[in-house]
């Protein structure tokens, strides 16, 4: 059962996209169901895509990721000025390590880039003022 819990669950590839899916569920909180089904939706075509390790899924994970930044944007609107700066630097960061991912392949920036969106979801979900 250990294994079988780390395989599926504790690879961080994986773990950072079901906790994507977790922050989307956080939104129904606060009344915001399109933001909520794009996260989750995005979390959950995140992990059967990192965990299939094809590109079967490829434009599944693709679409929701694209979709659920551009609503993203949509609500950080409602940040103030400073949130604003703070917010677009940490997309700057995410941008910075999905290129790096690009030009080496290397999982660790993927990596990155995965955690630098839980932070900004994270940061955008926080101080969105509603």
């Amino acid at each position: 059962m250990k294994e079988q819990i780390k395989k599926y669950v504790l690879d961080p590839m994986l773990l950072t996209s079901i906790l994507v899916s977790l922050i989307g569920l956080l939104w129904i909180r606060e009344k915001q169901y399109i933001m909520a089904l794009l996260l989750f939706l995005s979390g959950i075509s995140s992990y059967i895509y990192h965990y299939d390790n094809t590109d079967r899924f490829l434009y599944y994970d693709i679409f929701f990721s694209v979709t659920s930044f551009i609503y993203s944007v949509y609500l950080a609107r409602r940040l103030s000025v400073k949130g604003l700066y703070e917010i677009s630097t940490i997309v700057i960061v995410a941008f910075f390590y999905y290129i790096l991912n690009i030009l080496y392949h290397e999982y660790y920036f993927h990596l990155m880039w995965h955690i630098m969106i839980l932070i900004g979801q994270i940061y955008l979900f926080n101080n969105v003022m509603l």
